[in-house]
């Protein structure tokens, strides 16, 4: 499952990379300095690692999901599956999604379009249980996720078929 810590570090890298560019740094002390862009490589390194681990579990979920659905729609498990994914997907495409907007994805391998193309067909493979009201959420930020799905250049059954 995507985890909350490569969110916050998308959201912290934000931060020091507006600070960077607006100026801010350049009349900090030279040891402020190097601490500013040292915590930014070391931000980008932990982000890039989170974010990496992020794309490969929710890509295996949403494969696990479409072969086996037994164990995934257990009321137990599926409410916190949902409910975890419902997280993920408000910061993705909900009011946040700017926080997490870095200046280039793929230095810190953020690839928000197949989170949510991922995510959505998790929620399609769960289908019964996602219709059961555990997917409550803003038509709005249903609307942007779709919108962003079609983005992604590929069809999602293409993806884990093999082909």
């Amino acid at each position: 499952m995507p985890d909350t810590k490569s969110l916050a570090y998308l959201s912290k890298i934000k931060v020091l990379q507006l600070e960077r560019d607006r100026g801010e740094w350049e009349g900090l002390a030279p040891d402020a300095r190097r601490e500013k862009e040292s915590s930014l490589q070391m931000l980008g390194q932990l982000g890039h690692f989170h974010n990496i681990m992020s794309n490969e579990t929710i890509g295996t979920l949403a494969f696990l999901t479409s072969e086996i659905k037994g164990i995934f729609v257990h009321p137990f498990l599926a409410e916190r599956i949902i409910s975890m994914l419902n997280y993920f997907l408000q910061h993705l495409v909900g009011p946040k999604m700017g926080a997490l907007k870095v200046k280039d994805f793929s230095e810190f391998d953020f690839k928000p379009q197949q989170l949510v193309s991922d995510i959505c067909t998790i929620y399609l493979n769960l289908g019964y249980v996602v219709n059961n009201s555990l997917w409550n959420y803003e038509i709005n930020c249903n609307k942007k996720a779709l919108s962003i799905i079609l983005l992604v250049p590929y069809p999602l059954e293409k993806k884990y078929s093999g082909t």
